[in-house]
């Protein structure tokens, strides 16, 4: 039962640390593209940083 739990963790983190690590990658992006794709880019990098947000239990 106890390995059942780390591992839920795990992959929580895991998820966690990926939502954060592309955000960030969405956010270098953003200087380099156009207007438009800026726009729609800034709106997915929220989302991600929302979604890890919630998952660390924290509201936004």
């Amino acid at each position: 039962m106890i390995g059942l739990d780390v591992t839920d963790v795990g992959r929580l983190v895991r998820m966690i640390r990926a939502c954060r690590v592309t955000a960030a990658a969405i956010e270098m992006k953003l200087c380099r593209c156009p207007p438009a794709n800026a726009e729609q880019l800034a709106r997915v990098r929220r989302k991600l940083l929302d979604v890890a947000a919630k998952l660390e239990g924290r509201d936004s």
